[in-house]
């Protein structure tokens, strides 16, 4: 039988080291690796927020829709940054965060454009 013997030089402990030391893998986790199989899977969702100059958000409409229709469109239409600042006004909670951290506490209702509280998980504004 072969001892290993390790001398210890100095009085640091190497957290890597000692954690490499430690770890068990498997057979299974043993074969994924040498196969290069996918282990795990990162997903993040990057959610893309609207900019745009005062009165200057885009609008879409139908080209056969009736005037009393444009009207209403233009009357209801609101981007993300807008509801953004009208959600900022009227809920003194929502003041801690900056736009661009709202897509992780919130989520955007694109039926209803308005933003809502988010229930699970998150996202990278």
């Amino acid at each position: 039988m072969l001892n290993v013997l390790k001398l210890k030089l100095s009085d640091t402990e190497d957290e890597i080291e000692r954690h490499l030391q430690g770890r068990y893998i498997g057979p299974t986790e043993a074969f994924a690796r040498i196969f290069e199989y996918k282990t795990h899977k990162k997903n993040s969702t990057v959610a893309l927020l609207a900019l745009h100059l005062p009165k200057q958000q885009p609008v879409y409409f139908s080209e056969d829709g009736t005037p009393s229709e444009l009207q209403h469109t233009l009357a209801n239409s609101r981007s993300m940054l807008m509801a953004y600042f009208h959600y900022y006004q009227n809920n003194p909670t929502a003041q801690k965060y900056l736009y661009q951290d709202f897509p992780q506490y919130f989520v955007w209702d694109k039926k209803d454009k308005v933003w809502k509280h988010r229930q699970r998980g998150f996202a990278i504004g």
